[in-house]
């Protein structure tokens, strides 16, 4: 709860001291910046005529999110699955109860869908989407417990790591290196409560 409050103030003192210096605009474009700064790295040429040299670094080319999950996991979908389900047995007590079996059921589920060659065809947007609904569903369910031992901050961490990187990737392959760390932790999560 505490962090929350100082996330709070930080946002809004941030808004505001913003807003006062220079304009909201700029204080709005933190959020959307990072969105459209893939739209002028593909530009052969720019406005003063000089050329974009990221249009030459093989680096920056997309990756697809079936070549993401290639990369990291070697080839195994069901490697990228157990690294998810790694972050939702974050959430859950060490000696579940039936509805964390149910929810670690279900995310599996889930999780196997989105590994799929089916879903890998998805928009990077519903793509995220779906692997963000077991985590909320999850984070949902252990806000209503009156009482829990289990501290979130790892998990949370985790999934805006895999979020992150993999939305990074789809814009640049030399990203898929910055997931490998979170998808380690969170497949050796996985391992260790199995």
């Amino acid at each position: 709860m505490h962090l929350s409050v100082v996330f709070v103030v930080l946002i809004i003192s941030a808004g505001i001291f913003v807003s006062l210096f220079t304009s909201f605009g700029v204080f709005k474009s933190v959020v959307l910046a990072p969105l459209s700064l893939s739209s002028g790295l593909k530009a052969a040429t720019n406005a003063n005529l000089w050329p974009n040299v990221y249009t030459t670094v093989a680096e920056l080319n997309e990756a697809s999110i079936a070549t993401i999950i290639n990369q990291v996991a070697f080839g195994l979908n069901i490697l990228f699955s157990l690294a998810l389900l790694g972050i939702i047995l974050l959430l859950v007590k060490r000696k579940p109860d039936f509805r964390d079996y149910l929810l670690i059921g279900a995310s599996a589920i889930v999780y196997l869908i989105i590994t799929s060659n089916w879903a890998l065809q998805l928009s990077i947007y519903l793509y995220l989407f779906l692997l963000l609904l077991p985590v909320i569903a999850a984070l949902i369910m252990l806000l209503r417990e009156k009482e829990s031992a289990i501290d979130a901050k790892l998990a949370i961490i985790l999934v805006i790591w895999f979020i992150g990187m993999i939305f990074a990737s789809t814009k640049g392959v030399r990203f898929i290196l910055l997931l490998t760390p979170a998808f380690g932790i969170a497949i050796g999560v996985a391992i260790g409560y199995f």
